[in-house]
């Protein structure tokens, strides 16, 4: 083998590599939800984002310990996405639930 297709082989090695690299750590998303929503605040989308990474029920305490924000803090934003219709109460609990929008 030549130098030069030695460093052709490695290059594409390298390309390849990198590929599998990037593909194995994109972040995954469901697909068709809240990502689509472009009036999201900023705490609303790191609310949003841990609920999507959950993907089950989940509690303002749970949020509260999770994200460090306050409870008063949580309780606002989950009304904001509820009015929103990304958020859904379940039944007559303190657990909420993420709606999916098609």
């Amino acid at each position: 083998m030549t130098k030069q297709e030695i460093a052709e082989f490695l290059d594409t090695t390298r390309i390849h590599m990198q590929a599998a690299i990037d593909e194995q750590f994109r972040p995954v998303y469901k697909s068709n939800t809240w990502l689509k929503q472009t009036d999201l605040g900023s705490n609303e989308r790191i609310i949003m984002q841990l609920v999507d990474e959950r993907n089950d029920e989940f509690t303002n305490q749970w949020l509260t310990n999770t994200t460090g924000f306050t409870r008063k803090c949580i309780r606002e934003n989950l009304a904001k996405l509820m009015d929103k219709g990304l958020v859904k109460k379940v039944g007559n609990t303190h657990n909420y639930k993420a709606v999916s929008i098609v």
